[in-house]
């Protein structure tokens, strides 16, 4: 019984650590629902902010005129969180699931004669990574020495509950 009670520090520290290096944000896989869409950034310099990949952008009637019905090249938000993202989290066969609504058109590349050229700006209400690539030491430097502080606090209650002879005789 006195064993494992003994262990039990161990199993939490175990515990802590497997924990403490698991995502954040757990990523959704696929589309779920009609309002998702799927996006991704390419990696080229020339290229649009995002490309839609699966679903489709529901546009306004009020754009509607100016966008083909099926667009593909979106423009995010101009401060929108996925837009300030690493360079490696956003490119990379990186891809998104998004909720959003359009607010607006970018014509910045656009061609006035040719309509194609245009692309949605997107209001983003939520998004999901599809996969998670968690980098540990990107943390803010308060969390991480917190977070090794109460590790290092279980690892020495661990191997005082290993050292620690418990009194036989009760008393």
């Amino acid at each position: 019984m006195k064993n494992k009670i003994r262990n039990i520090p161990w199993i939490l520290t175990v515990i802590y650590f497997t924990l403490g290096f698991m995502p954040y944000k757990l990523p959704q896989e696929k589309i779920q629902s009609k309002d998702e869409i799927l996006i991704y950034s390419p990696e080229c310099t020339e290229c649009p902010d995002f490309y839609l990949k699966e679903g489709k952008l529901l546009i306004p009637e009020k754009y509607k005129s100016k966008l083909t019905e099926n667009v593909f090249e979106i423009t995010l938000e101009k401060d929108h969180k996925l837009n300030g993202l690493q360079w490696d989290l956003k490119k990379g066969n990186n891809e998104f699931i998004i909720i959003g609504k359009v607010i607006g058109i970018d014509s910045s590349l656009a061609n006035p004669k040719n309509q194609i050229s245009a692309r949605p700006i997107v209001e983003i209400e939520s998004w999901h990574p599809t996969e998670f690539h968690f980098k540990f030491m990107e943390l803010p430097y308060h969390w991480m020495c917190f977070y090794f502080y109460f590790g290092f606090v279980l690892i020495v209650l661990s191997i005082i509950s290993l050292v620690w002879e418990i009194d036989k005789s009760g008393g």
